[in-house]
């Protein structure tokens, strides 16, 4: 089992890419496309977060999650430390794919959503 991790900032096109590459038969997505493990969650285990995957067929899977959080410093201080304890205990190879977008579009896509969420 592997671990593909998208980063990235909020309306950067991080569930496109995680759509386009969850269609791939060789990487199992997960059931949640953002399980903030590694922002919120690291507490609550590896066996908490592989069942996210929710699937018995992960030993060789690609598993895959989109977690935009995971790049929101300083309110996710401890993300790094986590992901490489992570590594070091469990000894998974891990990927990252981080996107980026122009800074002037993306802000103004997170605008109107953000606009379109509190009006509507």
């Amino acid at each position: 089992m592997r671990f593909c991790i998208i980063l990235g900032a909020a309306k950067a096109g991080t569930t496109s890419l995680f759509n386009y590459l969850a269609q791939h038969p060789e990487i199992l997505p997960c059931g949640n496309k953002e399980p903030n493990f590694f922002s919120k969650y690291y507490d609550k285990g590896y066996d908490w977060y592989l069942s996210l995957w929710n699937n018995d067929t992960i030993e060789n899977k690609l598993l895959l999650e989109a977690t935009v959080n995971y790049t929101n410093s300083p309110s996710f201080p401890d993300v790094s430390t986590n992901m490489l304890e992570f590594h070091r205990n469990y000894h998974v190879p891990m990927k990252f794919i981080y996107i980026m977008r122009e800074p002037i579009e993306r802000i103004e896509s997170h605008y109107s959503y953000n606009y379109a969420h509190i009006v509507n």
